[in-house]
């Protein structure tokens, strides 16, 4: 019998055999030097189908049946009148079976909880624990996603005290492979620092320029409404231009480098510029556990008095991820 459909991994290696289906993230592909092999859809890059399947892409209601092409580092589908869509990626592939499918899960559900003894400096030098985490609920148009985190602190008398908590929600609609929209807000609290709380919403327009298990690159360009609760100078609000860079990028084969930020220019205030955001690695230990190191910023340039430009904090936990 002829083995002619290929899978090619993000790493490199180059798989033949029969593609037996894709269900619940995992490929099962047939070969005739290692029986029947799963792997994780996350880690393709591109397949090349020698007969049709009924492929499901990520957002449609049935499955179709299509045909699977590689062009360069491109993953090309080919529907069964012939026309074809081209992605620089094997995410819009939901599920693959050689039969129709009977029922087919068109969402997916992740997220991860961190548990983190933390280090800060800038305007307070103290020691805290922290949880945070978020969870994503995706299809192939349709994006949201919902973070959080909150800090205790430990006080000399010994009683434990939750001083400080954020809330963030996204969500984006993309329009082709690359462009979307995106609506945010973001709330967050400090119980004992003059600025007592930070709301901001707003709409954004963004481009992806590639989304991979591999690394991500995502910017987006907008409009939001900032409203600051200050302990001394009171209450103030300001329409700001922001500017929100996200990027993710496998180092090694357990370990990943990642970047979420936002910048935002406040139009009508003599306390321009915010730069808020995080940076760090993250560790593969287990499928599910990591070890994270984490370093958050806030940078305000007219911060208040006795305050600094720049307030950062270092983190160091572990991750549960599904």
């Amino acid at each position: 019998m002829g083995w002619a459909d290929t899978v090619w991994l993000e790493n490199g290696d180059v798989l033949s055999g029969e593609v037996v289906g894709l269900d619940a993230g995992v490929l099962k592909l047939k070969t005739v030097y290692a029986g029947e092999l799963s792997v994780n859809w996350r880690h393709v890059r591109s397949v090349k189908t020698d007969n049709p399947l009924w492929i499901n892409l990520i957002g449609e209601d049935r499955a179709q049946l299509r045909e699977l092409h590689s062009s360069g580092d491109d993953l090309v589908i080919v529907d069964e009148d012939g026309y074809e869509r081209r992605f620089s990626a094997a995410w819009p592939v939901a599920s693959m079976a050689q039969s129709e499918p009977v029922f087919e899960d068109n969402w997916e559900f992740k997220g991860n909880v961190d548990l983190n003894l933390e280090s800060k400096s800038g305007n307070d030098i103290e020691s805290r624990y922290r949880m945070n985490g978020q969870m994503h609920l995706n299809d192939q148009w349709n994006k949201n996603r919902l973070k959080w985190h909150v800090d205790v602190e430990r006080k000399d008398e010994g009683i434990w005290k939750k001083n400080i908590w954020e809330i963030e929600y996204d969500y984006s609609r993309y329009f082709t492979e690359h462009w979307f929209a995106n609506a945010s807000s973001k709330k967050r609290y400090h119980s004992r620092e003059n600025l007592r709380s930070r709301a901001t919403a707003g709409g954004f327009v963004g481009y992806r320029a590639r989304e991979t298990s591999s690394d991500a690159l995502l910017n987006s360009l907008g409009l939001s409404q900032i409203w600051e609760s200050y302990d001394r100078e009171g209450r103030q609000q300001n329409l700001a231009v922001g500017w929100k860079l996200f990027h993710r990028r496998q180092l090694l084969s357990d370990l990943e480098y990642f970047f979420d930020s936002g910048l935002y220019y406040r139009i009508q205030s003599q306390k321009q510029w915010i730069w808020d955001g995080e940076h760090g690695v993250r560790y593969k230990m287990t499928d599910n556990l990591s070890f994270n190191v984490t370093q958050m910023f806030d940078f305000d340039s007219q911060p208040g008095e006795d305050e600094k430009k720049l307030d950062t904090q270092l983190k160091f936990g572990i991750g549960y991820n599904w």
